[in-house]
């Protein structure tokens, strides 16, 4: 499964090699209202990064390239490239008082990646994640990093040492003359978050030599970015970031809240409403992030797009006009820009229920072929939710009913029988007759207002039916 996914200000340096180096180590800055955010170094999650780019299933990139071309290629850590690939960090969590789709999933790997982040040593670390997940797992965890921080620092942390600290230090600077805390502070306010202005948000940093691109995750009060040495362009990588900051205020919603916007969308009228509610995380944040944050870093807004994805940055430059005199207002969220950011979606891009990229953004497939699984995850590489489900049991059919985004089933075997037994399990396919020995895609949109498509294969491929026109 696929999941989605931070100002008063310091330069919080991490205790370890950056802590050695002389740069300065300022006091917070506090925003009016409290909030912080704080730029910071993290060596081991820049170590733990490190250990994953060496994979010997991770594909090419400039760690692999440093690694090969040194002594350490012919010593003892040759041989444990690939023992990361053998501990299992990441088990996922649901928080089922939420309605579905309007919480982001839990996992381990991200409590994980915050204790390394929030602590100095391995030692630390292990005792800081004790529980996560099981000991013997975490100690092999733990003396890996400890057996790969040397290369590292050698390889990548103290030939890129000087231009690192400097680009911290424009970072922390810009962050610091913006008043960040302050606008990061708003958006809180306008979410009605349930976030804690207290904790200060961190700004993790770790340097990214020979590479010109990058990107940005968030969780718990971490936002994270491996930073190109060659990099300047600081205020779009902070605007990325607090997109994904954003994420983590819009996430830390109230329970009741939380109810309350999905009793807005449901109640729309409209058929795209569901199909809003779904882009919500990621347009809002991108309207925010790209949109408010980015005109408040360089005073304007930017012209090309606003994000990786066209329909994600679509929507967000039109909703940008919508939530921006809330924000500058101090206005919270209420049901009027729900109900207008449902109208924007059914006015402008209705198409898009019919548009196979978007539909796939997210999906819950059943196909008994792990080549369907592969040839769709190659065809729209993009998603922010994926969930595959290998048969047709009863429990993968109530699944796939209840799943809060587009449903796709393949049939291609049995296919009178499996027909059959997916037209039992679904009530919106009561009366359809369809000719299982012909290929076919048919789609309809059910009760809940999301896309469920059936592609039905007997001579032909699945990439042929893939991308095939849909009903309006």
């Amino acid at each position: 499964m696929i999941r989605c996914c931070k100002s008063a200000v310091c330069l919080a340096v991490a205790t370890g090699l950056l802590a050695r180096s002389g740069v300065a180590q300022e006091a917070p800055s506090t925003a009016r209202g409290g909030g912080r955010i704080e730029v910071t170094f993290s060596r081991q999650l820049a170590v733990l990064d490190f250990m994953k780019k060496l994979r010997p299933t991770a594909p090419n990139n400039p760690f692999k390239t440093l690694f090969a071309n040194s002594a350490f290629a012919n010593g003892p850590l040759a041989g444990l490239t690939g023992a990361l690939d053998s501990i299992p960090l990441d088990y996922e969590y649901r928080f089922t008082q939420y309605p579905p789709g309007l919480k982001i999933e839990g996992s381990t790997e991200y409590v994980l990646k915050r204790a390394l982040a929030m602590t100095a040593t391995p030692d630390e670390f292990r005792s800081r994640a004790i529980g996560v997940i099981p000991m013997a797992d975490l100690n092999r965890l733990v003396s890996l990093l400890e057996a790969f921080a040397p290369a590292y620092d050698s390889l990548v942390y103290l030939p890129n040492r000087a231009t690192f600290e400097r680009q911290l230090r424009d970072i922390d600077a810009l962050v610091t003359s913006k008043d960040l805390a302050a606008h990061f502070e708003r958006v809180r306010a306008f979410f009605r978050s349930g976030w804690d202005p207290s904790i200060p948000f961190r700004f993790v940093f770790y340097p990214l030599p020979n590479s010109r691109g990058f990107n940005a995750t968030a969780y718990g009060n971490i936002s994270e970015c491996a930073l190109p040495t060659s990099f300047t362009d600081f205020p779009t990588m902070l605007a990325l970031m607090l997109h994904e900051a954003t994420h983590i205020l819009l996430d830390e919603q109230s329970v009741a809240l939380k109810r309350e916007l999905d009793d807005w969308f449901a109640s729309s009228p409209a058929k795209s409403a569901t199909s809003a509610r779904g882009l919500m995380q990621e347009s809002w944040a991108t309207a925010i992030g790209s949109g408010y944050f980015g005109e408040k870093l360089t005073g304007s807004l930017n012209p090309g797009n606003w994000y990786g994805q066209r329909h994600i940055s679509e929507m967000g430059k039109a909703f940008f006009p919508l939530v921006k005199p809330y924000l500058d207002a101090g206005t919270p969220i209420d049901q009027s820009l729900v109900n207008a950011y449902v109208g924007l979606h059914e006015s402008r891009f209705l198409g898009w229920l019919s548009d196979w990229e978007y539909l796939m953004t997210g999906r819950v497939v059943i196909s008994e072929r792990q080549a369907d699984f592969d040839l769709i995850d190659s065809k729209y590489r993009y998603r922010n939710y994926a969930s595959y489900l290998r048969d047709f049991s009863s429990e993968s059919l109530a699944r796939l009913r209840e799943a809060p985004t587009t449903r796709l089933v393949i049939v291609s075997r049995d296919n009178r029988k499996t027909l059959a037994l997916v037209q039992a399990a679904i009530a919106e396919l009561a009366g359809w007759r369809p000719d299982a020995s012909r290929d076919f895609t048919y789609s309809v949109m059910m009760r809940d207002k999301r896309r469920l498509i059936v592609i039905n294969l007997v001579k032909g491929g699945l990439e042929q039916q893939l991308g095939s026109a849909l009903s309006p």
